[in-house]
């Protein structure tokens, strides 16, 4: 695959996780704090099969990175984090996308998207 093709694909596969309404939902709760997919599902109401299922979408595209926290019983439980602001940058006349991540929006970087 050409670097050129691997671009189109990368760009294709953040934008179809992004058009997903549930995503960005789980996207908007992890940007207040760190969650369980438990918590998720029983915050907003969505099966749990759908949010692990958009998780695994999120983590795979690295908009959320996933860790592991000791439960009260012992168990480990996975916590899904999202990631510092993203910031998605598409130019028209390229078959390109360059994502940047910035800790406290764009207005501190002096990189070109």
């Amino acid at each position: 695959m050409t670097t050129e093709a691997a671009a189109d694909q990368d760009l294709q596969t953040v934008l179809e996780v992004l058009t997903s309404q549930t995503s960005r939902t789980i996207l908007e709760a992890l940007s207040e704090q760190p969650m369980s997919a438990s918590e998720i599902s029983d915050e907003f109401d969505i099966p749990r099969s759908t949010v692990y299922r958009k998780l695994d979408d999120l983590v795979e595209v690295s908009l959320v990175e996933q860790s592991e926290r000791l439960r009260g019983d012992g168990h480990h439980e996975s916590l899904y984090q999202r990631k510092e602001e993203i910031v998605l940058g598409v130019v028209a006349d390229q078959s390109s996308v360059k994502l940047r991540r910035f800790a406290s929006g764009p207005e501190t970087s002096n990189g070109e998207l």
